[in-house]
């Protein structure tokens, strides 16, 4: 509803187009006959450029306000996760980044949201509800899927134990990365037809 009134507020003009990262924002903005673009969210380059801790480290990224339905996922989390919220502005010099990285969804609708692209830009294993749309991320691959609480329980103590078990994964989710790199995405925005 959020985005829904969002799109409502802009005075959407023949010659503008809207770029939108979730397919219920793009077929909205098509049935009011808004001209809209589906495009990967935009991850800063300089984040691929975050190094990561050196031990292995389990963290998860919450928001400034969470929701009731985040906080049955982070109650359940075992005590060795780290809550976080990175700033506004990181310094990739002066952060070091957990090598895993819980990404909540905000309810049960399903989304991608931007801090799981910043997850595999980073080159962190992400742990994720299901991804929607993938962008051709495959779970059980590129990243973890959970869909209860109690599953993530069990994903992230088994990563407490055995951290090193996602290293392909995490290259995996690393090398597909290159579709959220911003310079990537702004590139493909701008190259495709204006009428697409």
């Amino acid at each position: 509803m959020t985005r829904k009134s969002f799109l409502d507020s802009l005075e959407a003009k023949p010659s503008v187009s809207i770029v939108v990262s979730d397919a219920e924002s793009f077929e909205y903005c098509n049935r009011r006959g808004i001209r809209v673009r589906l495009s990967p969210p935009p991850v800063t380059d300089g984040v691929a450029d975050l190094a990561s801790s050196s031990e292995a480290t389990i963290s998860v990224w919450t928001p400034e306000k969470s929701t009731e339905y985040v906080r049955k996922f982070v109650e359940a989390l075992p005590p060795e996760v780290l809550a976080t919220e990175l700033p506004r502005v990181v310094d990739p010099a002066l952060i070091k980044v957990p090598t895993h990285w819980v990404v909540p969804q905000e309810d049960f609708m399903r989304a991608f949201p931007y801090e799981a692209a910043m997850a595999l830009v980073a080159g962190q294993t992400l742990i994720s509800e299901a991804l929607v749309p993938r962008w051709g991320l495959e779970p059980g691959l590129d990243y973890i899927e959970y869909s209860t609480p109690e599953e993530l329980f069990r994903i992230v103590e088994h990563i407490a134990r055995y951290p090193h078990s996602t290293q392909l994964m995490s290259s995996r989710g690393k090398s597909k990365s290159r579709t959220f790199v911003a310079s990537q995405v702004y590139v493909q925005l701008l190259s495709e037809p204006r009428g697409s």
